[in-house]
């Protein structure tokens, strides 16, 4: 699979644990016929625990995909691709997941919306950001109650980094709070798009008559960088803004 794809499936968890280790909770990733798959991304440090001791773990060899797949104790299965590991509640979920990239690939071959999948709010979107922004906070253990701002910007970049969390939330949760902070700053709003591909909605900022592709911008400084920076989506758009000299509000 290449980047954008496994981050996709990827970002897109009842606490469980295997071996004493606390896992993320599970995450819903929703297939193209809107059935939903959950799953848990691990970092590498709790997959290599896993595989320290090989009694928590059965060696599977599926027909359907040439990753690494693992049965463990629990009965979840654990699937180890290209550095991404993956948990899903039994075989047949991850194989639901491969059926579903491939009739992606077959549907629209590597042109594929950031958002397939992920904006599960659809054309609703809007009225959910400040949900988005409290769930996130609340994920990097953040006050809910905090001011949006830069600092506060700053502040869950840090911690989604150092919890190994940056790849495991949402982006729509991002795109809530970047897109969220601007709007205190500015005049403007939310608006919605229907894609190409007829299925996803994409979110984008209209202020004072200026059109913002957020969604680009937070997915390339969180996804696409060796080092992901959540304030540069919203220095860019700021840059913007003030370059067609669209004043903040006073």
């Amino acid at each position: 699979m290449n980047k954008i794809l496994l981050i996709l499936l990827v970002l897109f968890i009842s606490c469980k644990k295997e071996n004493k280790m606390e896992y993320s909770k599970w995450k819903p990733y929703i297939l193209i016929n809107k059935e939903k798959v959950d799953y848990i991304e691990l970092t590498t440090k709790q997959f290599e625990k896993i595989m320290q001791d090989s009694s928590n773990f059965q060696i599977l060899k599926p027909d359907f995909s040439s990753a690494s797949v693992y049965k463990l104790s629990s009965g979840n299965i654990l699937v180890s691709e290209e550095g991404y590991h993956t948990l899903y509640r039994n075989v047949d979920d991850y194989r639901k997941i491969v059926d579903d990239y491939n009739e992606i690939i077959s549907n629209h071959g590597n042109n594929i919306e950031i958002l397939y999948g992920q904006n599960i709010y659809n054309d609703k979107f809007p009225e959910k950001t400040k949900f988005l922004v409290k769930e996130l906070l609340g994920e990097l253990d953040i006050d809910t109650k905090s001011v949006l701002s830069i600092d506060l910007l700053r502040e869950v970049e840090e911690k989604a980094i150092k919890s190994n969390k940056i790849y495991e939330i949402n982006i729509i949760n991002f795109i809530a709070i970047v897109g969220e902070t601007v709007l205190k700053d500015y005049k403007g709003e939310w608006r919605m798009e229907l894609s190409k591909d007829g299925e996803t909605w994409n979110p984008f900022l209209l202020i004072e008559g200026k059109r913002i592709e957020i969604t680009s911008y937070v997915y390339e400084d969180l996804m696409d960088r060796e080092e992901p920076n959540l304030i540069l989506s919203y220095q860019t758009i700021k840059d913007i803004l003030t370059f067609d000299q669209i004043k903040p509000i006073e």
